[in-house]
């Protein structure tokens, strides 16, 4: 004789396992967004940093210009060597910034590697200049 009491564990089991299944595909969607929002944010990230050096660049192309003009202005007696000590100072900074935003860009850069799962040697051998991998290339073998 068959009664709906002999399957009570069959659907016990299967109410558990599709329960567990909704739990997955829960943690699966979640995961999903929270990879795309960091993938996004990263990629953010980068483009912020390259329009921030690209500002940097353009304030270091702007101090050089106006350190050679108080450099001419000083050797025409027009301005002090005063002058000629802030403009070297600012370009020592605008330098500075230079560097440190390329800094963060090679950061922003790598993060997004991480985040996107292709960070390793070989991506990373990509983005030094063709002299530098022929060297690396040479060193390894």
């Amino acid at each position: 004789l068959l009664s709906g009491l002999d399957f009570f564990e069959e659907e016990t089991l299967l109410r558990k396992s599709q329960m567990q299944m909704r739990k997955i595909r829960r943690e699966e969607a979640s995961l999903r967004q929270r990879i795309f929002r960091q993938a996004r944010e990263a990629f953010d990230e980068l483009k912020d940093s390259e329009r921030s050096h690209q500002i940097s660049l353009k304030r270091l192309e702007q101090s050089a210009n106006a350190l050679d003009l108080t450099e001419s202005r000083y050797e025409r007696g027009l301005s002090d060597n005063l002058d000629v000590l802030d403009s070297e100072s600012a370009y020592s900074e605008a330098e500075l910034d230079a560097a440190s935003t390329l800094v963060s860009y090679n950061i922003a850069s790598v993060k997004l590697g991480y985040v996107l799962g292709v960070l390793n040697v070989e991506w990373l051998g990509l983005s030094l200049p063709q002299t530098s991998r022929h060297q690396n290339s040479v060193s390894v073998n």
